[in-house]
């Protein structure tokens, strides 16, 4: 059942748990590949929405929005008792591990006061600049050589405050988020925010390729203000009281395996090793047109190791 994450965190906060996935859902009635993962899982999980699908047609910077709208709505005690929230997309994400080891490895990867993001191999939009400079070729280097070098925004883990902290950090500084992520910057002045000199709206197209055409709010471009976001903390320029957003470069945690199709090493368990890194991730995540066959592959693997 589809409900707000008030309640979602009211059925945590009575089950126990402490590590909790949420999901934007705006059809009820549908249990999606999260929701029956999580659940076969024993993970807890709960979904919402802005508006049904009837009356609000999706798009991506809804998601923000709404967990927004949930946190700094929630009147209970509730929220307290959830030491981890992981935000995922519904319908192509994976969870493989139960929620011991979600939280075991969330907390070896950064204090749980820091959002810990996944990572992907290609810079998704791709025409966002800083400063006159194509903002990819100014992205810090990935650990260890990962291919995992950008943010994939799919994704989110942390404490509910560092959630919460994120996104208005992100409101403040970026005008416009969620809605309309800028396309340029000017250079930072001292160790203030950027000031944005100028953002895409529904008239002013985004070409990403010969047959895909984007729109203020199209799919997946609220991600733009993550990189934004990224590239302002390594140069130090967020306030101090923004969490720190960490990139999962060993994918110990989350893999995004859009791209990746010859570095899985599948087992008959359902999980999966990515080989780069050798580590065997806890959450699988569809992103782009590729990544959608191999989640596919992965949850009939999973399946059929479940005895499903």
């Amino acid at each position: 059942m589809v409900v707000g994450l008030t309640a979602a965190l009211t059925c945590a906060a009575v089950a126990g748990a402490h590590f909790v996935i949420v999901a934007y859902e705006n059809r009820p009635g549908i249990t999606s590949m999260l929701q029956q993962s999580a659940e076969e899982s024993s993970v807890t999980y709960r979904a919402g929405a802005l508006a049904p699908a009837s009356v609000r047609r999706y798009h991506s910077a809804d998601r923000p929005a709404w967990l927004e709208r949930e946190l700094e709505n929630d009147s209970s005690s509730s929220i307290s008792s959830a030491e981890v929230l992981m935000m995922g997309d519904a319908h192509d994400s994976l969870i493989l591990c139960n929620a011991s080891e979600l939280m075991a490895r969330r907390r070896r990867l950064a204090p749980l006061s820091a959002v810990v993001v996944g990572g992907e191999p290609i810079f998704w939009p791709g025409r966002a600049r800083y400063g006159g400079v194509a903002l990819a070729k100014q992205y810090p280097n990935a650990q260890g050589g990962s291919p995992l070098k950008y943010v994939n925004a799919g994704t989110q883990v942390g404490s509910p405050a560092a959630l919460l902290g994120l996104i208005r950090c992100m409101r403040a500084a970026l005008p416009g988020f969620p809605d309309n992520c800028p396309a340029d910057s000017v250079t930072p002045r001292g160790n203030g925010p950027s000031v944005f000199t100028h953002f895409w709206n529904d008239s002013t197209p985004y070409h990403h390729s010969g047959t895909v055409v984007l729109r203020k709010a199209g799919w997946g471009w609220d991600q733009a203000c993550f990189h934004y976001y990224l590239l302002e903390q390594e140069r130090g320029a967020l306030p101090p009281h923004c969490p720190e957003m960490v990139i999962d470069y060993a994918a110990q945690l989350v893999l995004s395996v859009g791209g990746f199709a010859r570095k899985l090493k599948w087992s008959d368990d359902g999980r999966v090793t990515f080989s780069p890194t050798g580590s065997q991730p806890c959450v699988l995540h569809g992103n782009g047109i590729q990544g959608k066959p191999l989640i596919n592959k992965a949850r009939r693997r999973l399946a059929k190791a479940r005895g499903g």
